[in-house]
């Protein structure tokens, strides 16, 4: 868990540049990597990173898989972004 929140904490540092030199992609990178060990908040920021298409182009389809991932672990913010309209059409 701590390795994880590591990774996450990592990925702001990098994705917000106020304690080093700002990059987007590794910063997207090590949010990823949390992610896909489980750590749910990385999976949620990479959600909102792809949802809002302001670091990265907008992208529904990758913003709505980590969504998911986050709301099955029952992370409640995933869970009410995805009962937006906008997602409605990219259930399955």
């Amino acid at each position: 868990k701590d390795y994880d929140d590591a990774l996450a904490t990592l990925g702001l540092v990098y994705i917000d540049g106020s304690m080093a030199e700002k990059d987007v992609e590794k910063g997207i990178n090590y949010f990823q990597t949390a992610a896909k060990k489980g750590h749910v908040d990385s999976m949620f920021r990479l959600g909102m990173i792809y949802y809002q298409g302001d670091l990265v182009m907008k992208n529904l389809k990758q913003a709505h898989l980590w969504f998911t991932e986050a709301a099955a672990k029952g992370y409640k913010p995933a869970k009410e972004i995805l009962s937006k309209e906008i997602f409605q059409t990219l259930r399955k």
